[in-house]
């Protein structure tokens, strides 16, 4: 078996079943890895995608990938570490497309400063925004 990586071609992506036409994605971490395979497979479907990642550089390449499946791309650079930043990339995407539809939560940290794993999982405000065990911030729809 290789253990040669590669980025799978755009037809892997496709799901003829699925139809996401008029949809707004925001996909945390949608830079790269997961979070762009998860982008570019609802692109494929026919969801407008906002992107949000703390690189810039990273979001603008994978916007373009986004864009060259004649889908609609905006990019938020935000550190999710941050709760400003997680409400601002909530608001900033539904400010620019008009409606947010769908979230995927593919933006995480390895280890916290209490040794912790984490996953972001969203935004809520009737909830408490920092998980006090590891320091992060939810994000649910």
């Amino acid at each position: 078996m290789s253990t040669e990586r590669r980025r799978p071609r755009d037809d892997e992506f496709v799901m003829p079943s699925l139809r996401l036409d008029g949809r707004v994605a925001l996909v945390t971490g949608g830079n790269r890895g997961l979070g762009l395979g998860v982008a570019l497979g609802l692109a494929h479907a026919g969801a407008d995608m906002a992107l949000c990642a703390r690189t810039r550089d990273e979001l603008e390449q994978a916007a373009e990938l986004v864009r060259g499946v004649g889908r609609k791309a905006f990019t938020v650079v935000a550190d999710l570490m941050d709760s400003g930043n997680v409400r601002d990339a909530v608001r900033d995407t539904a400010d620019h497309y008009g409606r947010l539809d769908i979230l995927v939560n593919g933006a995480g940290v390895t280890q916290s400063e209490n040794g912790l794993g984490n996953v972001f999982i969203g935004y809520d405000e009737s909830q408490p925004l920092e998980n006090p065990q590891t320091g992060s911030h939810n994000l649910v729809l």
